[in-house]
């Protein structure tokens, strides 16, 4: 995978994608994801939302969403800590999946219907 190191306590950074520069995550070997502001975990327990800049709340595309799934797809993380909290989604590899399948439907317009 591009960008990939390891330092001295075993933390692999992994850049997601050439369409975020900045964009990375830590994967610990101990089956955890340390992500920075793109994969977001929200109100509702077990799930994350996405976004190109959480501050200033911008949004991405459905094939952004999709990379990012893509990217870190090799690698087993049960766990993920957000950088901005404490928060923690347990189960997290199921999360990141389940909730990029929801983000890209509601992205693409399949739920426009509900509107």
């Amino acid at each position: 995978m591009e960008g990939h190191r390891t330092d001295p306590a075993g933390h692999h950074p992994r850049h997601r994608g050439r369409a975020l520069p900045g964009a990375a995550v830590a994967h610990i070997e101990t089956g955890a994801l340390l992500a920075g502001d793109t994969i977001v975990p929200v109100q509702d327990t077990g799930w994350v939302s996405f976004m190109r800049s959480y501050p200033n709340k911008i949004p991405l595309s459905a094939g952004l969403v999709q990379q990012i799934v893509d990217r870190i797809e090799p690698y087993e993380f049960e766990r993920l800590y957000w950088l901005a909290d404490a928060k923690r989604v347990d189960d997290a590899t199921t999360a990141v999946k389940r909730s990029a399948r929801r983000y890209i439907a509601w992205v693409s317009g399949e739920n426009d219907h509900l509107g």
